[in-house]
């Protein structure tokens, strides 16, 4: 899934539930390059107020005048959005309450939750075993969860090593280290790492192969973009009828004395982050061996 996709959802599916509290709209009438300050609209709206914010596809537009459908823009990019190409007919919404730049921070923000949230990122990398050296994970590697041997014969099989007899780690090091003690001279191995998460850094980014969410949680995230974007915020109680209703679909009820974005932000971890992390456990079990003192 595209960010782009994400923010779409999350607008769709929970901050303009059934169209509730949609910003006011237009389309375009013309293409527009990233500098031009006159702007003309299809006329859908009768009047956008002076001093507007404008926003088409990611960018906002600061109107200094309006006469009629004609906006002229007093700064293109604004608040750290950038100036781009936009096409007749592209959506131009008033106002907005929730910028597709604030979207994109909220998800950087959620995706930043999950490793303290107990996930990781998994990633492999394969190697040759050496026993005469210290080798280093790929840039980012936190963690080796396990150690595949392929024998050396003709047939396909694996042997699992075992930490502390076969191998060890040292986590001191960024990447963390690691020493092969046993296994055959020469054999391939394949390594099975954790590594943090990757904040997008723009609507073209893929939320598993860019930033290294599961796909079994990233259907879930435009809940999470939600609840953190309506934090401490005011919302129609309409908008609030809509959200409970579509919580209702999935089994969730929702009550009424806590910001309604916190608990959608609790629904989150407490259900979809606490599933990934058993799903994660299952897939990497925890290992240990005893050992005499």
């Amino acid at each position: 899934m595209l960010v782009s996709e994400l923010i779409d959802r999350t607008y769709n599916e929970w901050l303009w539930p059934a169209g509730v509290d949609r910003p006011a709209f237009d389309t375009l009438s013309g293409n527009i390059d990233a500098t031009t300050t006159s702007i003309t609209l299809s006329g859908r709206l009768n009047k956008v107020p002076n001093d507007s914010v404008i926003e088409i596809a990611s960018e906002l537009i600061l109107l200094s005048s309006t006469a009629g459908s004609v906006l002229t823009a007093a700064q293109r990019g604004y608040l750290n959005t950038t100036g781009a190409l936009h096409y007749s007919g592209d959506l131009v919404f008033v106002d907005p309450k929730f910028p597709r730049l604030t979207m994109l921070n909220a998800l950087t923000a959620v995706v930043g939750m999950l490793r303290p949230w107990g996930l990781y990122w998994r990633k492999t990398t394969t190697s040759t075993i050496d026993r005469s050296a210290v080798a280093a994970l790929p840039t980012g590697g936190k963690k080796i969860l396990s150690i595949l041997e392929r024998s050396l014969g003709a047939d396909e099989t694996y042997r699992r090593l075992k930490p502390g007899q076969d191998w060890m780690v040292f986590e001191e090091f960024t990447p963390a280290k690691y020493q092969l003690l046993s296994g055959a001279e020469g054999a391939d191995i394949t390594i099975v790492y954790t590594t943090d998460f990757t904040a997008p850094t723009a609507e073209a980014d893929d939320i598993t192969t860019t930033c290294g969410v599961p796909d079994t949680l990233a259907p879930f995230l435009p809940l999470a973009v939600a609840g953190y974007a309506l934090q401490g915020r005011e919302i129609p109680r309409v908008a609030v009828e809509e959200i409970r209703r579509n919580l209702a679909t999935q089994g969730i009820q929702v009550g009424t004395a806590l910001n309604i974005g916190q608990q959608l932000l609790g629904f989150f971890k407490n259900i979809y982050v606490a599933a990934e992390r058993r799903r994660q456990s299952e897939l990497d079990p925890l290992g240990f061996e005893w050992a005499r003192r």
